[in-house]
């Protein structure tokens, strides 16, 4: 099984579509995955087709 792009259908798409890392946790996994993100920011390596996004759920202070 390989990864590829999908189009927001989940159809593959090789010209339009993408491919997506999400973080999934609570607040010290937002930390840890912000401090990925910018460590990969613009690194010459990722395929251009990916699209990073921090999921976790920052501390609310209710």
């Amino acid at each position: 099984m390989n990864i590829v792009p999908l189009d927001t259908g989940g159809n593959y798409d090789p010209v339009n579509g993408k491919v997506v890392l999400l973080s999934v946790g609570m607040s010290n996994c937002a930390q840890e995955f912000q401090q990925f993100m910018q460590n990969v920011n613009g690194a010459p390596y990722l395929n251009p087709k990916l699209v990073i996004i921090n999921g976790g759920a920052g501390r609310t202070n209710n």
